[in-house]
Parts: C-alpha cells; sequence; structure tokens
C-alpha cells in the first residue's frame, strides 16, 4: 500500500442495513479504485444489532442474578435470539449477493460465527454477563456485518481481504464496554498488517483487542474511532465517514427544519457537533491532521470537511441547534447536579446560570468555590459564565432562556411568585421545587407515569394566556421510587400501603463534610416529608376530566420517613395491600414487563430498563445500585409475603438525579418531544 492513496471509508449502521445504500457504497469503493486508491472500509455493525445483543446480556443477566437459571427457558431464549439474528443477516444477503456460490457460502460463515456467539451467550447463563462477556458478545455485530460485505465486493469481482479489527492488532488498554486504543502498539501492529494485504481490507469496527489477547469495545461511536485510528496510523490520503445524513447541519433538524450542510469545521466544532462523529474518533484526526469528510451516502457532493484551521459558524450554531437554558439556584446542591447533567446534552446548552444577590456577579466558578459537591469538576462551558440575580435579572434571562430549571431554595410564595414571573415572560419553567405542586392547572409529572398529564399545560396557557410559556413541577423525590412499582402492579389494584424511606442526606442539600452530625446517625422526622409521600402519588395517579385533575383517592398511603447516613439514594421498605392478590411471579412479571409509556420517544435521559428485579436478599443496596441506568433506574428487590397486609418489598431510587435534576431534565425532554417547547 502507497499511503498517499489510502483512502479509509467507514460504513454506518444504516448503510450496512440496507441492500440499496451498500450498492452506492460499492460503486464509491470502485469509483476510489478507478483513481489508483487503495480503499480500506470499516464496518459498524447492520442497524440495531448492537442493542439487540445489549438487550439479551441484559436479559439473560437478570435471569441469573434472579437467582432461578431454568436451563430450557434460557435455551429457548437464546434460540430465538440466534434465529432471529439469522435471518436479519440472510435477509439481506439474498438482496445483495447473486452468485450461488457465494451466497451459500456467506450464509455457511453466518452460521459459524453465530455458533461463537451462542457458545459466549450460554457462558453469560453461568457466569452472568461480566464486562469482559459483554465485549465478545457486542463485537459479533461487526463481524457478521464485515463478512456480508465482504462476499458482496467479492461477488462483484473486486478483491477483499475481510479482517478483525483483533487480527490486525487494534490493541487497547482492559477498560472493558470503553476502552481506549494504544495508538503506538497499535499503529506498529496494523502497517505491519495491512501492508501485506493484496486486497481491499474490510475491517470490523469498534472492538480491539488487549495484550492479554481480550476482545474490547471502544464505546459510543467506536466504528468512527476505528476508522480515524486507522487513517491516522496509515497517514492515509482521505478518511470519509459515510453516512446517511447530509454531512454535518447547521442546526439540529428535530428543533430547526431549515438546517443546512456546513461546508467544513474544525476538531474543536466536530467535537461538538453531537451524534454525526463522536469525540472519541476527533481525537485521531488531531494527531493526524488527515483530510477527512462527512460525507451523504445518497449523495457524495453533499459532505462536511473535517480540518484544523477552519472557522465557521458552528459555535453560534450551538447555541441555536441546542435549546438554550438558565439554572435557577444553580449554586445548590440540585443546580449543580444540573450543570453537571447538561454539560454535554443533545438538546440543551446552558446559557444562564442565576442565584441569589449573594452570587450575582460572580463567575459561577467563583460562586460554587468550596461549595460544589458533584464527583466531577465544573463543565469549562459553565465555570466562567456571570452568574444572574434570580429577581432582579429575569427579563435579561428570559431574553435568552427557553427554559428555566428551577432548583431555587427560599421561601415558598416568592418561588411560587417568581416561577409565574418566568412563565409570563414565555419561559418553560421546570420545577424542582414544592412550591406549584399543588396548584391545580400545573402538572406534576414522572414522565413514565403519568406523561399524558403534559394536557394540563394547554389549559394552563389558556386559562394564564400564556403562549410559550409554562410551569411544570416534578414530585418529591421520596416518592419516586416506590410510585413507579405500584404503577407495575397497578392491574392488581392496590387498596392499602404502608411505606417507611431512609432518605439520604443529600436530599436535605447535605454532604458529610457540611452536615457532620450524620455521621453514625439516623433522624427519624424529615419535616413535611411524610404528607409529601402520603399525598401527591393521588395527584400522580389522578385523571384530567373536563379540564379539572381529578385526584385518585387509592391506595391509602401511610408513610414513615428516616433521614439516615447515607450520601445518596432513597431506600423504601414497602407494604401492600391488593384487592386482586398476586402471586410473587405476577408481581415480578410484571415488574419485569412494565411497559414504560415513553420509551418509543428515545429520550436521552429515558433509562432503557426504567424498574429492575434483583432477587438476591441483600439488594438493593445505595451503594451498589442507586446508580443503576445513570441514576435514572428504580431498583426492586426483597419480594415476600406480608403477614399483615399481602406483599412486602424494597424500592431504591437515586434521590438527585431520578428524583431531582435527572428527573426534571428528563421532563423537560418530554416537553421538546410533545411540542410544547420549541
Amino acid at each position: 500500500m502507497r499511503n498517499k492513496k489510502i483512502i479509509v471509508n467507514k460504513l454506518g449502521g444504516v448503510i450496512m442495513g440496507s441492500a440499496k445504500l451498500l450498492a452506492l457504497a460499492k460503486v464509491e469503493i470502485v469509483r476510489q479504485m478507478s483513481k489508483h486508491c487503495q480503499p480500506i472500509v470499516v464496518v459498524s455493525a447492520l442497524q440495531g444489532v448492537t442493542d439487540d445483543l445489549v438487550a439479551i446480556l441484559n436479559k439473560l443477566d437478570r435471569l441469573v442474578n434472579s437467582g432461578i437459571v431454568d436451563s430450557s427457558k434460557t435455551q429457548f431464549i437464546i434460540n430465538k435470539f440466534i434465529e432471529c439474528l439469522r435471518k436479519k443477516h440472510s435477509a439481506l444477503v439474498e438482496q445483495l449477493i447473486v452468485a450461488k456460490e457465494n451466497n451459500e457460502l456467506v450464509k455457511h460463515r453466518i452460521i459459524q460465527i453465530l455458533k461463537k456467539l451462542r457458545q459466549d451467550l450460554e457462558t453469560v447463563t453461568v457466569r452472568g454477563a461480566l464486562p469482559e462477556l459483554q465485549d465478545r458478545v457486542l463485537s459479533f455485530g461487526e463481524k457478521l456485518a464485515s463478512i456480508i460485505f465482504s462476499i458482496y465486493l467479492t461477488d462483484n469481482k473486486i478483491n477483499v481481504e475481510s479482517l478483525t479489527s483483533e487480527e490486525i492488532g487494534i490493541i487497547t488498554n482492559e477498560n472493558h464496554l470503553d476502552a481506549e486504543i494504544d495508538y503506538t502498539l497499535a499503529k506498529s501492529n496494523i502497517i505491519q498488517k495491512l501492508k501485506k494485504c493484496t486486497g481491499i481490507p474490510v475491517i470490523t469496527g469498534f472492538t480491539g483487542i488487549t495484550i492479554s489477547k481480550k476482545t474490547t469495545t471502544l464505546g459510543r461511536g467506536g466504528s468512527d474511532a476505528t476508522a480515524c485510528f486507522i487513517g491516522a496510523a496509515l497517514s492515509a490520503k482521505k478518511i470519509i465517514l459515510w453516512k446517511d445524513v447530509p454531512g454535518v447541519l447547521s442546526a439540529d433538524p428535530n428543533i430547526f427544519p431549515n438546517a443546512k450542510t456546513l461546508k467544513s469545521i474544525n476538531y474543536m466544532e466536530a467535537e461538538k457537533s453531537g451524534k454525526v462523529i463522536f469525540d472519541k474518533a476527533v481525537q485521531y484526526l488531531k494527531i493526524s491532521k488527515v483530510p477527512t469528510e462527512v460525507t451523504y451516502i445518497r449523495d457524495a457532493k453533499i459532505k462536511t470537511q473535517i480540518d484544523e484551521q477552519t472557522k465557521t459558524e458552528l459555535g453560534a450554531m450551538q447555541s441555536k441547534s441546542k435549546i438554550p437554558v438558565a439554572i435557577l439556584g444553580a449554586t445548590g446542591m440540585v443546580g449543580q447536579r444540573l450543570i453537571s447533567l447538561l454539560a454535554n446534552h443533545p438538546l440543551f446548552e446552558v446559557a444562564v446560570v442565576a442565584a441569589s444577590v449573594n452570587s450575582a456577579g460572580k463567575t459561577y466558578r467563583e460562586a460554587v468555590l468550596n461549595k460544589w459537591t458533584i464527583s466531577s469538576t465544573i463543565p469549562d462551558k459553565v465555570k466562567d459564565i456571570i452568574v444572574m440575580e434570580v429577581n432582579r435579572d429575569k427579563e435579561k434571562i428570559a431574553r435568552v432562556a427557553k427554559i428555566a430549571f428551577s432548583a431555587l431554595d427560599m421561601d415558598k410564595n416568592l418561588i411560587k411568585r417568581l416561577e409565574i414571573e418566568y412563565a409570563s415572560l414565555g419561559v418553560a419553567v421546570i420545577s424542582n421545587n414544592s412550591a406549584h405542586r399543588w396548584t391545580k392547572d400545573i402538572p406534576m409529572i414522572i414522565p413514565e407515569v403519568n406523561s399524558s398529564h403534559t394536557k394540563l399545560i394547554d389549559i394552563q396557557r389558556r386559562q394564564r394566556k400564556w403562549k410559550t410559556g409554562l410551569i411544570a413541577v416534578k414530585p418529591n423525590c421520596s416518592i419516586q421510587s416506590y410510585v413507579p412499582v405500584l404503577e407495575a402492579l397497578k392491574k392488581f389494584m392496590p387498596t392499602r400501603v404502608i411505606i417507611t424511606t431512609l432518605q439520604a442526606i443529600s436530599g436535605a442539600g447535605k454532604t458529610f463534610k457540611s452536615w457532620p452530625e450524620m455521621h453514625d446517625n439516623i433522624i427519624p422526622f424529615i419535616g413535611g416529608e411524610e404528607e409529601k409521600s402520603e399525598q401527591e402519588p393521588m395527584k400522580i395517579w389522578g385523571k384530567i376530566v373536563k379540564d379539572k385533575l381529578r385526584l385518585a383517592t387509592l391506595p391509602k398511603i401511610s408513610a414513615t420517613c428516616i433521614r439516615v447516613s447515607i450520601s445518596n439514594g432513597h431506600m423504601a421498605a414497602v407494604s401492600v395491600k391488593f384487592k386482586k392478590n398476586p402471586t410473587k411471579q405476577d408481581i415480578i412479571n410484571s415488574i419485569i414487563n412494565f411497559k414504560n409509556p415513553i420509551r418509543k420517544f428515545n429520550l436521552p435521559s429515558a433509562p432503557k430498563n426504567f424498574i429492575e428485579y434483583i432477587e438476591k436478599n441483600d439488594r438493593p443496596q445505595p451503594k451498589l445500585d442507586r446508580d443503576n441506568q445513570k441514576g435514572m433506574g428504580i431498583t426492586v428487590g426483597r419480594i415476600r409475603e406480608d403477614s399483615i397486609l399481602d406483599w412486602k418489598f424494597i424500592v431504591l431510587s437515586h434521590n438527585t438525579l431520578r428524583g431531582a435534576a435527572g428527573g426534571a431534565v428528563l421532563m423537560a425532554e418530554l416537553l421538546v418531544h410533545e411540542g410544547y417547547i420549541i
């Protein structure tokens, strides 16, 4: 291979799953060859296959963790999954490969690969989904795709060598599921391996291998990273990231339909560009300076060039394409958590931080000096923003921000007034505060439970004559572990519930440093918490009737709320009486099969598995389980019969993520999806 003529082509999952788009890719490969260039192809798995592999891993892992592994059941699940994969890939083969000999060859190779996948899935049923096993399983999507495209090119009289990332020696560290390539070792390996190739290398993206020969995966955007690394290592003439989107757009087309393709962007802007190219890939472009294009597979003339020097409007594009938000009460614990969560959010960008007069005029970094409680550092984009004053500067804030996340800690009547004033100025207020939870036309929402209550916003706007402004609130953090589980069990008609919550100190806005008295201590009272825990679910489960919300009357809830010596995570011990008494398996099945009504929306902060059941008697535990699904999942365990009511169980949620900041961001995403925020 002569390096100056090498062109690295990366084909994404949408392309790999479409016979029509693969035919266009083949045409481009032939065109490059006609110009005496040496193409290299890096492939992703077919669209949806990696997600399917993740899903089967999670399913089998849950069965293992339940402690009840039925070999016939797991074999049925594995058989069904393998057959679905075979059919999906074979269907593509039928559309692509004409010659009978090649058609049969690729189908035979698919079966061989699936046999190895089956063996790894069977190992999961014994050992659980260990990270090392997960990487092995996840690598099969690219292996299947590579074989299909390789033999498709062979079918078209093109000389090909099908190679895996492991075979060409892309060495990584041992950080399974998000590995980093060892640039020096891997570069040396692929130079030696690929210079011997006589045909076009078709290489699996997304994967690598450790020094100890263990398969790894590179995380989000892993195939882009593979392609950019290979292009950098070989000093290629060009890297082309083929996509089924028209390059990098000037704005998010879901928000701005008139977004246009940018002709060029620089590396820093590429890192900000979102899902089109991921920052892990860009790091290799910075090293090599190889000319790189994000090119539209349906029309190769439509592309975005990525290079070192280009200055474009992408910086301005980010503020336009992402919805600008303000954080009110930005210096408190929930405000800090919001800042952290929104640092790289695909829809929202922090444009304003606001707090009390004590912090106003300082940079955000100065305002939270010695008060920053989040484990990650203050995001660079926010640390030098000047803090505004929430009351005095509200008109300035409203001119900049479309959304205000309210994490205010002040007099409730003042909060009520401020939130109404912001909404009157056209701002969508998403409140973590309790001030408006019982205002009749303001919805209190757990998105997975009562997303239909967004209809109250129409009533709210009509009655208050607001056009773009709105107020929507989150319920108390204490209820967000048990209300979703009771929702999953509602077909059994819960009538009475006794709850004891064990609530972390962060729920009081404290850390052990600021509240040393909580070390080795429990406080059996939290002011107002028991009333909230008993009453707020009735609004969550209410029904909108004739422009009014009619509160639910059942189940009756009795709550005891206790502050415990835990940093994060609210746990609840729940006992329930049902009108239709279920079996234990009925309860487990209802939890596992809970139909999350917003999952189909693919909201960025929504957990894939909203409620997770763990069979082990010593789970859930805050330290082990509060970060489930990035802190947005609910964990259930210890389901057993109750000697006074019917059944009892333990539930756990992360109080500052699911219960506060994360839940607020998810609600805002839902309101964008529903068209209430544009």
